[in-house]
């Protein structure tokens, strides 16, 4: 009866170790599942001068990045080394991860419209920006909505002979999106125009 009762006392501490254990493995498996969703890549705007030191947040862009994002994509969006009717459309499709839906619409919409009108064929373009960053190239609408002002040279070619070259100010609203590291490390799209771009003839901004 007593070694009955002594074994019936193990079993049952078995029991309860083995329900102690499960929920340990339970508890654990909710702590990784928890810090694997918590674990997200944080970005860091850095201004370009630190002489006075700086306050940086996680997740917002400075002014400045902003504007290297926008000079950046832009002049790549608007590089057609060879020719445009074939290199406009493939900067579009290769850069639309920093392109709103809307703006990319207009772009594609462009590129045929200009296609059938024969302004694409053998032109090539290139864009060389004529100023760096200021503060007064950038107007802060928001934490997550910014206008970028590019001052920009735009030269074009067809068969080797220049047919212009003119200084245009492009006033390029950018947004702050979430998106993967992968796809778009910047977390910024390009979204159209706030108005039509203009010649630049002395204007002061």
């Amino acid at each position: 009866m007593g070694m009955r009762s002594e074994h019936e006392n193990l079993k049952s501490h078995i029991n309860t170790l083995r329900v102690v254990i499960f929920g340990m493995f339970i508890v654990v498996a909710a702590m990784w599942l928890s810090l694997q969703e918590s674990i997200k890549t944080q970005s860091v705007s850095i201004p370009p001068d630190l002489r006075s030191g700086a306050t940086v947040e996680l997740g917002k862009a400075h002014p400045a990045n902003v504007f290297a994002f926008t000079s950046y994509i832009f002049q790549m969006l608007n590089d057609w080394p060879v020719d445009g009717s074939k290199d406009y459309g493939k900067n579009i499709y290769k850069l639309q991860a920093y392109l709103s839906k809307s703006y990319m619409e207009k772009l594609l919409g462009e590129t045929k419209l200009k296609g059938a009108r024969g302004e694409l064929e053998g032109r090539t373009r290139q864009l060389k920006l004529l100023a760096g960053y200021d503060e007064q190239h950038v107007d802060i609408i928001s934490d997550t909505s910014w206008v970028v002002w590019l001052d920009i040279e735009l030269t074009e070619h067809v068969k080797g002979l220049e047919i212009k070259r003119l200084n245009i100010r492009y006033p390029i609203k950018i947004k702050k999106i979430d998106s993967q590291p992968d796809t778009n490390p910047w977390g910024l799209i390009i979204d159209g125009y706030t108005q039509p771009p203009f010649e630049l003839k002395d204007v002061a901004k």
